[in-house]
């Protein structure tokens, strides 16, 4: 792209991806020897790690080198390096929540996508549910090519919940409190009935999101900023997520150390039986090669207040 160079278009690959301005023109550049990709540090990058890298290079003898940090720490460092204007970065995996601050940095991926679409049929971006386009957008432009989206599930053990008596998977608050109550009686000293994240940050917000979802409560509204996290939904949600630890129990006390590898690890280590997290999370927990626990899980819709209609 004429007056561009190929670190001018990081081209996104997290949650969301996104690009950035460089300097030599890259009609005169040759092939680069590596590209770098910035990304989150999770257990989810196997196969991207794994796979997709080394068939990269075997396919275009580029290799791919990879600095995947905590999420606390890639923000710091995009933060740091893009607004220093360092062309160290070539590829950006990058969450919807920093777009703000990332969108001065980034090219508009509508422009890109029509370069890149004449050059590979298969892509579409039609593909492409508008929901998830506009996760990607910000101020009329897109930032980025969504890479995935997750949603939250309950994840089981099926076996550890019928040998407590219970049939069937919780669909309610208070079910899925009588179910960890009976989970981590049975499984004490070594298992507890829930798990969930909750170290302060990213993850604790994520692990309590669906609870507070499912109450029929919500953070804020996106166009006017009004803040509804202290309303009555909300406040209950919290109050029910909280006492889970606090009053009842049945989460392992660790938990206030776990954030997104750490929750995957819990579950494989066969230290809770139930947990609400994000749905991809269960092919890491249920693989026997990895997992204490693995083909022990199944999955339901994660619990409602009263019932599953708000987690739908």
């Amino acid at each position: 792209m004429k007056g561009m160079t190929r670190r001018q278009m990081i081209a996104s690959a997290g949650l969301i991806a996104g690009a950035v301005p460089l300097s030599r023109p890259a009609i005169a550049q040759g092939k680069p020897e590596k590209l770098v990709l910035v990304g989150i540090n999770a257990a989810i990058q196997g196969a991207l790690v794994d796979e997709v890298g080394p068939e990269f290079e075997r396919k275009h003898g580029i290799k791919v080198e990879f600095n995947l940090l905590p999420l606390d720490a890639l923000s710091a460092k995009l933060r740091a390096e893009l607004n220093a204007g360092s062309q160290g970065i070539d590829i950006l995996q990058w969450n919807p929540d920093m777009t703000g601050w990332l969108a001065p940095h980034l090219e508009d991926h509508a422009k890109l996508l029509q370069d890149f679409g004449s050059k590979q049929p298969d892509f579409d971006w039609d593909d492409f549910m508008p929901s998830v386009k506009g996760m990607a957008s910000y101020a009329g432009k897109l930032q980025g090519i969504p890479f995935r989206v997750t949603a939250p599930v309950l994840h089981y053990q099926k076996e550890l919940l019928e040998a407590a008596g219970i049939a069937a998977p919780p669909t309610t608050f208070a079910e899925l409190r009588a179910a960890a109550l009976a989970t981590t009686a049975a499984g004490q000293p070594g298992r507890f009935g829930l798990g969930l994240m909750g170290r302060q940050g990213a993850a604790l917000v994520v692990s309590f999101a669906p609870y507070l979802f499912s109450a029929g409560g919500r953070f804020y509204d996106a166009a006017t900023g009004e803040i509804f996290i202290n309303r009555p939904e909300a406040v209950a949600a919290l109050d029910f997520f909280g006492g889970l630890l606090s009053r009842d129990k049945v989460v392992p006390p660790e938990a206030t150390t776990w954030e997104f590898n750490e929750i995957i690890a819990g579950g494989q280590a066969d230290r809770y039986a139930m947990t609400v997290a994000f749905a991809p999370y269960g092919t890491l927990i249920n693989d026997p090669s990895r997992s204490k626990t693995g083909g022990k899980w199944a999955w339901a819709l994660a619990p409602g207040a009263e019932s599953l209609s708000p987690s739908t």
